[in-house]
C-alpha cells in the first residue's frame, strides 16, 4: 500500500486490542504513524442485529469512544461485524455521529448509500495486478 501511496484502513474491534492473537496498541499506533484510517468495527463484535438497544449503543457509540479517546484519531466510519445490519443497527451508527458505515457487500461504494457502502476486499495475494482485476471486472 505504502509503495502504492494508498492508505489502509483498519476496521478495529477495540477486544481485539487486548488479546495475544490481536493487534496490540503499538501496531496500531505504526498503522496510525504510516497514514492508516482507523475506524470503527465495535467493541466484541456481536450480530448488532440481535443485541438489545443499550448493548447496541455501548457496541456502536462506545468503539467509536474508546478507539478516539486512545489513540486521538478521528473515527468516522463504522464496519459492521460480519456484515449484519438492519435499519436499527442504522439508526445507532447514525446517532452515534459517523458519517457513514461499510458492509461485505461486494461493489464500489456509491455516495448515496452512505450508511450501507459497499466495498472490493483486496487480500495481500491479489497485488495490483489482482486488485486491478477486480476493479475492471465492477466497471460498466
Amino acid at each position: 500500500l505504502k509503495a502504492q501511496h494508498w492508505p489502509g484502513v483498519l476496521n478495529l474491534e477495540v477486544a481485539n486490542l487486548r488479546p495475544v492473537w490481536g493487534i496490540r496498541p503499538p501496531g496500531v499506533r505504526k498503522l496510525i504513524a504510516a497514514g492508516w484510517e482507523i475506524d470503527a468495527h465495535t467493541l466484541t463484535h456481536p450480530d448488532l442485529t440481535r443485541v438489545d438497544a443499550r448493548r447496541l449503543r455501548d457496541e456502536v457509540a462506545g468503539s467509536r469512544a474508546a478507539i478516539r479517546a486512545r489513540f486521538h484519531v478521528p473515527v468516522n466510519f463504522f464496519c459492521y461485524p460480519a456484515g449484519r445490519y438492519d435499519a436499527a443497527v442504522i439508526a445507532a451508527v447514525q446517532r452515534a455521529g459517523y458519517l457513514g458505515a461499510t458492509t461485505t457487500n461486494y461493489g464500489l461504494a456509491k455516495p448515496g448509500d452512505l450508511f450501507t457502502l459497499a466495498r472490493v476486499r483486496v487480500s495481500g495475494s491479489d497485488g495490483v495486478k489482482g486488485f486491478a482485476a477486480k476493479l475492471a471486472a465492477l466497471s460498466p
